[in-house]
């Protein structure tokens, strides 16, 4: 895999471990850095109030319901994101979850650094 930019930091909100910690190592395997991750819209949304990632990753259902607020910060804040979920895309609803980029669980290393990469580079891809 190549080495994408080393100072991008990538937020991570998923509330299951196991997968938090695959996507932390896929993306500290691509040399970027890891923000997170976070369990729940609170704490997000206070790391939200102080700091600022390039891209994220959210999980669409999270341990205090779905990540549509974090969503819609994002939106405000400018920072690019995808979806990762088991749930289908049809389920997101709001204003904040229109026009997402979504990658079904379980994915693939390659169709998650498509993702990071569509979001760090702005360039478009289908999942």
């Amino acid at each position: 895999m190549t080495k994408l930019d080393e100072t991008a930091s990538i937020l991570i909100v998923e509330d299951e471990i196991f997968v938090s910690d695959l996507i932390a190592d896929i993306l500290m395997d691509s040399g970027l850095k890891v923000a997170g991750p976070f369990r729940s819209n609170h704490e997000c949304l206070n790391f939200l109030e102080q700091e600022r990632p390039d891209a994220a990753i959210l999980d669409f259902n999270i341990a205090d319901g779905d990540s549509g607020p974090i969503a819609q910060r994002l939106i405000e804040l400018h920072i690019p994101f995808i979806v990762t979920s088991a749930f289908p895309r049809e389920i997101a609803s709001g204003p904040a979850t229109k026009s997402l980029r979504w990658i079904a669980k379980p994915f693939s290393e390659a169709a998650l650094t498509e993702g990071v990469c569509a979001c760090l580079f702005s360039i478009s891809f289908k999942t």
